[in-house]
């Protein structure tokens, strides 16, 4: 199997929000801070003339960004891709909470 990287320039207003962690323990997320994403990597598996599979990683300045992330659109919106949107920066934070740390 062989994988196909192409990557493109992200359009403007895309950002990854990045959990800061607070609280007695320095571990809860409490507050947000958003990264820029500058570009998009686009994977392609296949194996010969068939594909099986692709996926999208965003890529901020810091590099190339975890599976379990949270994105702001560039209409402000913010969505775990493949899971669930947020009507709110805090549901979005309490996503992380669970996804990252345990707690509900």
């Amino acid at each position: 199997m062989k994988t196909k990287r192409t990557v493109i320039p992200a359009h403007n207003g895309w950002a990854v929000l990045v959990p800061v962690f607070n609280g007695e323990d320095f571990n809860t997320a409490t507050d947000p801070h958003y990264e820029p994403i500058i570009a998009w990597l686009i994977t392609h598996d296949y194996d010969g003339e068939e594909g099986y599979g692709a996926g999208t990683t965003p890529i901020t300045a810091e590099g190339t960004v975890s599976a379990v992330r949270v994105l702001r659109r560039p209409d402000g919106s913010l969505t775990a891709p493949n899971r669930e949107d947020f009507l709110t920066v805090e549901a979005a934070l309490a996503f992380y909470n669970k996804a990252l740390v345990g707690k509900s």
